[in-house]
């Protein structure tokens, strides 16, 4: 087994072996937040599912050709290697990336697709969102008929594409082909990152929430970023066919697929937040008591929440609201004379206030 041995074979090399398991991660989490809330899978998780599977098989294709089927561990075509044996690794990397592209292709497309469903089943409700959504749908699996069959017969017989000197073989220019096929690739990322943006803004919530919910959103913009770093990568003027940055070109793609099925994730993590939130409500609290002041005097009145089970121990502790909502009072008198004291919600405020009855 040969070990990467140029600083392009490492960059591409770490990026699948640190990607993978990240993704398999999130999209593991992903079904075990489901589990926890006992709800079956969607339809977007099983979409999910199916991508990161595509892009384990991308990944797959690069670390077998660095690892194995690269004489030197390299990822590039400018290599030092004697003219026939440098033919051979040009025919075997160009092989591989023809492969890979196609797997990108399907990759990209089903975690659209994932996000689209996920988009779909939070705002249905609305009826012109439900239609661009269907649309963005149909226009993505448009868009993978398009680019496939590009990427298969960009070169007529196929097998031209990676065996030089075919007779009677013609060949369209892979950076163009590259350039359209990113350049759709971008506009359909920044369109369904949209979507959400503007439904959450005219929800009735507080600007904090809006925020929050949009910037979840909006972390898919580092696709958007790789994606254009691929465009650039891509398109090197004036001599395109020549200049074009391979290595980078399959180093941000696989940036690209690792990013947007994390993205695709985060939304439905949602639900872990109150428990990953414990912790620090758990230390601010320990911190405020050592802070907090001295208890009342005798002639004082405190209304505050306590642990129910702590009310057969401590005496002046009433209780006031119905069972669903109970709010414990703590109330001292100096005569005999009482107050009827009012029913407080649930998410009420804590409020601690000193009365002093004359």
């Amino acid at each position: 087994m040969m070990q990467p041995s140029t600083a392009s074979a490492r960059r591409n090399f770490l990026a699948c072996v640190v990607l993978i398991p990240l993704t398999a991660i999130a999209v593991i989490g992903r079904f075990a937040v489901r589990r926890s809330l006992r709800q079956a899978p969607l339809g977007a998780d099983w979409m999910c599912l199916a991508s990161w599977s595509f892009f384990c098989a991308f990944c797959t294709i690069i670390i077998d050709y660095i690892l194995n089927k690269s004489k030197n561990g390299s990822f590039d075509f400018n290599i030092a290697l004697p003219q026939p044996e440098l033919r051979d690794e040009s025919t075997t990397l160009l092989k591989a990336t023809f492969e890979a592209h196609l797997f990108f292709g399907f990759t990209i497309t089903s975690v659209k697709l994932s996000i689209l469903w996920l988009y779909y089943t939070l705002f249905r409700v609305n009826k012109n969102v439900k239609i661009c959504i269907q649309t963005t749908a149909v226009v993505c699996v448009l868009w993978l008929i398009i680019v496939t069959f590009l990427v298969i017969f960009q070169c007529w017989p196929v097998e031209a594409y990676w065996v030089a000197n075919i007779e009677g073989s013609q060949c369209h220019s892979i950076p163009r082909i590259l350039l359209g096929y990113e350049i759709t690739n971008l506009f359909l990322d920044v369109l369904i990152l949209c979507i959400p943006v503007g439904i959450t803004w005219r929800l009735e919530l507080p600007i904090q929430r809006r925020l929050a919910i949009a910037g979840t959103f909006l972390l898919g913009g580092f696709v958007c970023v790789a994606s254009i770093e691929r465009i650039k990568a891509t398109w090197n003027p004036p001599n395109i066919n020549e200049d074009f940055d391979f290595p980078s070109i399959m180093l941000w793609s696989t940036l690209q697929l690792g990013a947007a099925i994390l993205c695709s994730c985060l939304p439905t993590f949602k639900p872990l937040l109150p428990a990953l939130n414990k912790p620090i409500v758990h230390f601010r609290t320990w911190y405020g008591s050592k802070w907090s002041p001295r208890p009342l005097r005798k002639t004082e009145s405190t209304a505050q929440r306590i642990v129910p089970d702590r009310r057969d121990s401590i005496s002046g502790w009433d209780t006031i609201g119905d069972r669903r909502s109970q709010t414990w009072v703590y109330s001292s008198y100096s005569d005999e004379c009482g107050h009827q004291l009012q029913d407080i919600s649930c998410d009420a405020a804590y409020v601690n206030r000193e009365v002093e009855v004359v």
